[in-house]
């Protein structure tokens, strides 16, 4: 270990307040001055890169209607050939509206559980959900701990218990 006299107190450093001598303005005003020199270049040298690169808007012809209907066809017909290549048919009806889909789903899913019917493929009945539960609770089959609710329902849902947690709205 290095032992050193201690450092005199600098009676301009007393007077401000703060230390002096332990701010450097120079190193400081050089990495300014290198940082803003080697932000212009790179500026300059990206500037170069995107040239060739970005056209303007003004020098860039405006295809009329006829020439983008080529342009689908064309990619319409490159597609269909990789679809081809790959054995597969290309679907023509892609989902356009989402919503409406999931809203015709909610509603078949809620046709299927409040009505009564039969499943085709299993052969198995079904009745709606709501008799379904009141069936469960007279036949005693759900099990209750003490200090447990007996209803089927939560009464503190912020929806009615008949819907769906997540509605999608049209």
């Amino acid at each position: 270990m290095h032992d050193s006299a201690p450092i005199p107190p600098d009676p301009e450093s007393e007077r401000r307040g703060h230390e002096l001598r332990d701010v450097a303005i120079k190193p400081i005003l050089y990495f300014l001055i290198g940082l803003f020199v080697f932000g212009g270049v790179l500026q300059a040298v990206m500037s170069t890169i995107m040239t060739g690169v970005i056209i303007p808007e003004s020098k860039l012809p405006v295809p009329s209607f006829s020439e983008m209907d080529k342009t689908r066809d064309i990619q319409k017909g490159v597609l269909d050939s990789r679809f081809r290549d790959l054995g597969t048919a290309r679907a023509d009806n892609l989902q356009r509206d989402t919503t409406g889909d999931m809203l015709t789903m909610y509603a078949e899913d809620d046709a299927v559980l409040n009505s009564y019917g039969i499943d085709k493929k299993t052969g198995k009945v079904h009745i709606p959900i709501e008799r379904a539960m009141a069936k469960v609770l007279e036949k005693g089959l759900l099990k209750s701990r003490p200090g447990t609710s007996k209803l089927p329902f939560d009464n503190d849902l912020p929806y009615p218990a008949h819907s769906l947690p997540y509605k999608a709205t049209p």
